[in-house]
C-alpha cells in the first residue's frame, strides 16, 4: 500500500528566464526571443533553439565595423531582455577561400572573441575552407566505436537480420545525418567512410577478418547498399522534396530547370532535367545543388517525370541503386558514384564506366 501525501506549494516569482521542465516552456522562449532578428540592421541572424548564428559577406573594414555595430546592439538587447550571453561559448569563423583575407577583430562588452578554424553546428563539423575532413573523421570514428559496442552486445545473436537491424539503427544513421552538407566527395573519404560498412558486413554474416567473401557479395547477402550509392539516394530524395515544395527552402538556391519539348532515344519528352550553375572552383562543384543536379540529369527518365509521388519515386530509386550494384566494383573507383571522384564525368550506374583513360 502506498499513501501520498499533499501539500500546498507557495508561488514564487519569477524574476528573469521561463520556466525549466515545462511543457510550454520551449515555446515561451521562442516567444521571449522572437524580436532577436529585428535588432541587427547590415547582418543575417539564423536560430535554432536557443543557438544562434550572425553572419555576413566581409569585403572591407567597413564591413567589419557594421558587423561590429550589429554585434553591439545584440548586447544592448540581451541587457534590456535578461539574457546575459555565455561569453565562453562564443566565437567567430571567417570562411574564405582567398589568400589574404580581411583579418578581423570582434568583442562583445569589450572582450575579444575567439578565433576557430572548425566548429560544430547542429551536429555538422563546418570548416573554415569549407572541407568535410573534420566531419568524416568524427562521424566515422563514432560510427567504429557504436560497431564495436555492436559487436559486443551481438555476440550471443545469431540472426542475421536482427544483427543487420541493430547495424542500421545503431550505426549507419551516424553515416547518413546531414550528409547533403558534408556528403565526401573526394577518394580518401569515400574510402574511409566505406571501410565502417565493410567491417559492418562480416559482423552481420559472422565471418572472420580474413575471409575470401568479396565486399560485393556481402552486400548482395546483407541487401545493403554501398555507403557512397546510399548518400547519393539520400541526396536524391532530399533534391525530390525541394523542388516539389515538400521542404521549406529559400527559391533562389533552387537550380532552374527544363523540360524537354520531344522524346528521343535515351529520354521521355516528360523528363525534367536541372540546369547547374556555372562553377569556377571545385568546392562550389561538390556543393549539394551543383552535384546533385548532374546526378538527377542521368537518372533514367521514368524517375524524372513530375507525376510521379514521394513513395513510388523512393521505391523505384532504390530499385535503381540496387540493379546498379551489378556493376559495382570495389577496385574501380569510377563506380563508385554517378560522378566520377576522378575525372568529374557524370554517367549512368546502369552503365558500364568508360572514362579516366
Amino acid at each position: 500500500m502506498c499513501f501520498l501525501r499533499f501539500s500546498e506549494q507557495t508561488n514564487l516569482p519569477i524574476t528573469s528566464g521561463v520556466p525549466q521542465g515545462s511543457l510550454l516552456g520551449l515555446i515561451l522562449f521562442l516567444l521571449f526571443v522572437d524580436d532577436l532578428p529585428n535588432t541587427f540592421k547590415t547582418s543575417r541572424v539564423a536560430c535554432y533553439a536557443d543557438d544562434t548564428k550572425i553572419f555576413k559577406s566581409i569585403d572591407s573594414i567597413t564591413d567589419c565595423n557594421a558587423l561590429q555595430s550589429d554585434l553591439n546592439d545584440l548586447v544592448s538587447w540581451s541587457e534590456s531582455s535578461g539574457l546575459i550571453f555565455n561569453q565562453s561559448k562564443c566565437k567567430y569563423q571567417c570562411i574564405t577561400r582567398k589568400k589574404s583575407p580581411v583579418q578581423p577583430t570582434y568583442n562583445i562588452n569589450e572582450t575579444p572573441l575567439e578565433s576557430c578554424d572548425t566548429e560544430k553546428d547542429l551536429g555538422v563539423w563546418v570548416s573554415s575552407n569549407l572541407t568535410s575532413d573534420k566531419q568524416v573523421t568524427e562521424q566515422c570514428a563514432k560510427a567504429n566505436k557504436l560497431l564495436g559496442f555492436v559487436r559486443r552486445a551481438s555476440r550471443y545473436i545469431q540472426s542475421t537480420l536482427t544483427r543487420r537491424t541493430l547495424y542500421l539503427s545503431t550505426v549507419r544513421c551516424h553515416l547518413g545525418y546531414a550528409t547533403q552538407v558534408w556528403s565526401p566527395q573526394s577518394i580518401g573519404l569515400l574510402k574511409r567512410v566505406e571501410n565502417v560498412q565493410r567491417r559492418a558486413t562480416k559482423l552481420i554474416l559472422k565471418l572472420p577478418f580474413r575471409c575470401d567473401v568479396t565486399y560485393k557479395t556481402r552486400l548482395q547477402l546483407t541487401n545493403l547498399l554501398p555507403i557512397s550509392y546510399w548518400h547519393e539516394f539520400l541526396d536524391i530524395v532530399f533534391f525530390y522534396k525541394t523542388v516539389n515544395n515538400l521542404v521549406s527552402i529559400d527559391s533562389e538556391a533552387l537550380p532552374a530547370s527544363r523540360q524537354l519539348t520531344r522524346s528521343t532515344r535515351s529520354s521521355s519528352s516528360n523528363a525534367i532535367t536541372y540546369i547547374p550553375k556555372r562553377c569556377r572552383t571545385v568546392t562550389y562543384q561538390r556543393s549539394f545543388f551543383i552535384h546533385v543536379c548532374r546526378t538527377w540529369n542521368v537518372l533514367p527518365a521514368e524517375l524524372r517525370i513530375s507525376q510521379i509521388s514521394l513513395s513510388p519515386f523512393k521505391r523505384s530509386l532504390l530499385q535503381y541503386y540496387n540493379k546498379a550494384l551489378d556493376l559495382y566494383d570495389v577496385e574501380d573507383i569510377r563506380t563508385w558514384r554517378t560522378i566520377c571522384p576522378r575525372c568529374n564525368i557524370a554517367r549512368s550506374l546502369l552503365c558500364p564506366p568508360t572514362c579516366c583513360f
